[in-house]
Protein backbone atom coordinates (compact mmCIF):
# COMPACT_ATOMS: atom_id res chain seq x y z
CA UNK A 1 0.00 0.00 0.00
CA UNK A 2 2.84 2.83 0.71
CA UNK A 3 4.66 1.54 -2.49
CA UNK A 4 1.45 2.87 -4.15
CA UNK A 5 0.98 5.43 -2.63
CA UNK A 6 4.38 6.69 -2.95
CA UNK A 7 4.16 5.81 -6.42
CA UNK A 8 1.42 7.68 -7.12
CA UNK A 9 2.73 10.83 -5.43
CA UNK A 10 5.32 10.57 -7.49
CA UNK A 11 3.41 10.79 -10.22
CA UNK A 12 1.16 13.46 -9.32
CA UNK A 13 4.43 15.47 -8.54
CA UNK A 14 5.58 14.83 -12.35
CA UNK A 15 2.34 16.16 -13.33
CA UNK A 16 2.88 19.65 -11.72
CA UNK A 17 6.62 19.58 -12.30
CA UNK A 18 5.26 19.52 -16.34
CA UNK A 19 2.63 21.75 -15.18
CA UNK A 20 4.68 24.58 -13.97
CA UNK A 21 7.06 24.09 -17.15
CA UNK A 22 4.07 24.54 -19.18
CA UNK A 23 2.84 27.27 -17.46
CA UNK A 24 5.95 29.30 -17.35
CA UNK A 25 6.32 28.79 -21.43
CA UNK A 26 2.49 29.94 -21.50
CA UNK A 27 3.48 32.95 -19.85
CA UNK A 28 6.74 33.38 -22.48
CA UNK A 29 4.22 32.86 -25.26
CA UNK A 30 1.69 35.31 -23.69
CA UNK A 31 4.16 37.96 -23.46
CA UNK A 32 5.68 37.51 -26.58
CA UNK A 33 2.32 37.60 -28.17
CA UNK A 34 1.35 40.80 -26.76
CA UNK A 35 4.97 42.50 -28.05
CA UNK A 36 3.68 40.97 -31.65
CA UNK A 37 0.57 42.67 -31.18
CA UNK A 38 1.99 45.90 -30.24
CA UNK A 39 4.45 45.32 -33.34
CA UNK A 40 1.74 45.19 -35.61
CA UNK A 41 -0.85 47.67 -34.74
CA UNK A 42 2.67 50.49 -34.50
CA UNK A 43 2.89 48.99 -38.60
CA UNK A 44 -0.48 49.43 -39.23
CA UNK A 45 0.16 53.33 -38.58
CA UNK A 46 2.18 52.92 -41.52
CA UNK A 47 0.19 50.48 -43.80
CA UNK A 48 -2.98 52.03 -43.62
CA UNK A 49 -6.53 49.87 -43.60
CA UNK A 50 -8.59 50.08 -46.61
CA UNK A 51 -10.52 52.93 -46.05
CA UNK A 52 -8.13 54.83 -45.71
CA UNK A 53 -6.72 55.13 -49.05
CA UNK A 54 -8.77 57.51 -50.18
CA UNK A 55 -7.32 60.42 -48.05
CA UNK A 56 -3.75 59.34 -48.59
CA UNK A 57 -4.13 60.20 -52.21
CA UNK A 58 -6.07 63.21 -50.97
CA UNK A 59 -2.88 64.32 -49.04
CA UNK A 60 -0.66 63.67 -52.01
CA UNK A 61 -2.73 65.70 -54.45
CA UNK A 62 -2.76 68.42 -51.78
CA UNK A 63 1.21 68.29 -51.48
CA UNK A 64 1.58 68.46 -55.25
CA UNK A 65 -0.75 71.63 -54.70
CA UNK A 66 0.91 73.19 -51.56
CA UNK A 67 4.33 72.44 -53.60
CA UNK A 68 3.57 75.06 -56.65
CA UNK A 69 2.72 72.00 -58.75
CA UNK A 70 -0.60 71.77 -60.94
CA UNK A 71 -1.86 68.29 -61.27
CA UNK A 72 -2.73 66.90 -65.17
CA UNK A 73 -3.88 63.72 -64.93
CA UNK A 74 -5.21 61.14 -62.31
CA UNK A 75 -5.71 57.70 -62.86
CA UNK A 76 -6.07 55.06 -60.49
CA UNK A 77 -4.75 51.63 -61.64
CA UNK A 78 -6.41 48.14 -60.60
CA UNK A 79 -4.62 46.99 -57.39
CA UNK A 80 -2.59 43.92 -56.64
CA UNK A 81 -2.82 41.71 -54.09
CA UNK A 82 -0.49 39.95 -52.08
CA UNK A 83 -1.06 37.67 -48.64
CA UNK A 84 -0.74 40.43 -46.42
CA UNK A 85 -1.44 43.77 -48.25
CA UNK A 86 -2.83 45.23 -51.08
CA UNK A 87 -0.74 47.56 -53.55
CA UNK A 88 -3.02 50.47 -54.61
CA UNK A 89 -0.82 52.53 -57.77
CA UNK A 90 -2.45 55.22 -59.25
CA UNK A 91 -0.54 56.98 -62.13
CA UNK A 92 -0.42 61.05 -61.61
CA UNK A 93 1.10 63.74 -63.93
CA UNK A 94 1.83 67.33 -62.74
CA UNK A 95 3.50 70.38 -64.21
CA UNK A 96 5.60 72.86 -62.21
CA UNK A 97 9.02 73.89 -62.02
CA UNK A 98 12.02 71.65 -61.16
CA UNK A 99 12.62 72.89 -57.57
CA UNK A 100 8.79 72.48 -56.79
CA UNK A 101 8.54 68.46 -57.97
CA UNK A 102 11.82 68.08 -55.62
CA UNK A 103 9.59 69.92 -52.84
CA UNK A 104 6.91 67.81 -53.58
CA UNK A 105 8.69 64.55 -53.80
CA UNK A 106 10.20 66.03 -49.46
CA UNK A 107 6.70 66.10 -48.66
CA UNK A 108 5.98 62.24 -50.51
CA UNK A 109 8.48 61.09 -47.42
CA UNK A 110 7.27 62.71 -44.69
CA UNK A 111 3.68 61.55 -45.15
CA UNK A 112 3.32 58.86 -41.86
CA UNK A 113 1.85 56.25 -44.48
CA UNK A 114 4.09 54.27 -47.21
CA UNK A 115 3.75 56.22 -50.53
CA UNK A 116 6.23 55.26 -53.04
CA UNK A 117 6.82 57.01 -55.90
CA UNK A 118 7.55 55.23 -59.38
CA UNK A 119 8.85 55.49 -62.59
CA UNK A 120 9.45 59.36 -61.86
CA UNK A 121 10.23 61.05 -65.61
CA UNK A 122 10.77 64.59 -66.04
CA UNK A 123 10.29 66.59 -69.40
CA UNK A 124 11.09 70.12 -70.13
CA UNK A 125 8.09 72.28 -71.06
CA UNK A 126 8.66 75.68 -71.51
CA UNK A 127 12.41 76.82 -71.42
CA UNK A 128 11.79 80.59 -71.46
CA UNK A 129 9.34 82.78 -71.27
CA UNK A 130 6.49 83.94 -68.76
CA UNK A 131 6.09 80.44 -68.56
CA UNK A 132 9.55 79.21 -67.21
CA UNK A 133 8.61 80.42 -64.02
CA UNK A 134 5.73 77.94 -63.37
CA UNK A 135 5.85 75.30 -65.68
CA UNK A 136 9.22 74.88 -67.11
CA UNK A 137 8.81 70.72 -66.59
CA UNK A 138 6.48 68.15 -66.36
CA UNK A 139 6.46 65.14 -64.71
CA UNK A 140 4.39 61.76 -65.04
CA UNK A 141 4.95 58.87 -61.73
CA UNK A 142 3.10 56.35 -60.56
CA UNK A 143 2.39 56.96 -56.81
CA UNK A 144 1.85 54.07 -54.81
CA UNK A 145 0.21 52.59 -51.51
CA UNK A 146 0.13 49.52 -49.37
CA UNK A 147 -2.86 48.83 -47.91
CA UNK A 148 -3.32 46.38 -45.10
CA UNK A 149 -5.58 43.51 -44.99
CA UNK A 150 -7.19 43.09 -41.86
CA UNK A 151 -8.14 39.31 -42.19
CA UNK A 152 -7.70 36.90 -39.25
CA UNK A 153 -4.38 34.30 -40.76
CA UNK A 154 -5.29 31.24 -39.38
CA UNK A 155 -2.67 29.48 -36.56
CA UNK A 156 -0.08 27.51 -37.71
CA UNK A 157 0.03 26.24 -33.74
CA UNK A 158 -1.45 22.38 -32.65
CA UNK A 159 -3.90 22.79 -30.47
CA UNK A 160 -2.63 22.65 -26.74
CA UNK A 161 -2.79 19.55 -25.37
CA UNK A 162 -4.60 19.39 -21.86
CA UNK A 163 -2.20 18.04 -18.96
CA UNK A 164 -3.06 14.62 -17.82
Amino acid sequence: MQNSKTTQLDGLLGTIAKALVQEKQFAEIKKEAIELQAKLDKLKMILPLDKETDLIFRAVQQQATTSGLRIMRVAPRGTIDHEVYTEWPIDMEIIGTYHNIGVFLDKIRQLPRIVNINGLKILSRAPEGDASFTSSVGSTYTATTFVYKDEPIASAAPPAKPVK
